[in-house]
């Protein structure tokens, strides 16, 4: 089934519901730009692992690092663009502050977007806000305003 034939389509994000079928072929192949969420397995974390250059961005509160690499899942017919972004949350109280490895908070997304991690990641995250705009619809189509 071919989801976007024939739309007006520019961007499409994904979460890693639609990890398997018909959506995934799109990443790389399309001229559609998309990105999806990817499952965190040991395997990926592993490939992450050995990755030393990481490009920070700090965000107030945040530390935020990303990279972006070329990864083959177990399930994947070939190699895709994936992005890892990791952030961490600082507390300074006036001293120095050190962060661990657990401190870091993993998000990978594959993607046919051109561009640094951090910006992949962000216009990902943005598919929050439409998410809240279907429940508001969904929830006026089940309990209709009674005047």
């Amino acid at each position: 089934m071919n989801l976007l034939a024939g739309h007006p389509v520019k961007y499409a994000r994904f979460d890693k519901g639609f990890g398997r079928g018909d959506v995934l072929p799109f990443v790389g192949e399309s001229r559609h730009r998309l990105c999806r969420q990817t499952k965190w397995t040991k395997r990926l974390a592993a490939e992450v692992d050995r990755c030393r250059y990481w490009k920070r961005f700090v965000d107030e509160d945040w530390v935020i690092e990303g990279i972006a690499l070329w990864y083959q899942a177990t399930s994947w017919d070939r190699p895709r663009r994936v992005t890892v972004t990791r952030k961490a949350q600082v507390t300074q109280d006036g001293q120095n502050c050190l962060l661990l490895d657990t401190d870091w908070q993993y998000e990978a997304i594959v993607t046919n977007l051109d561009g640094e991690a951090i910006d992949v990641w962000r216009f990902y995250n943005q598919r929050c806000a439409v998410i809240q705009y279907l429940r508001s619809l969904k929830s006026m189509v089940a309990y209709p305003f009674s005047g």
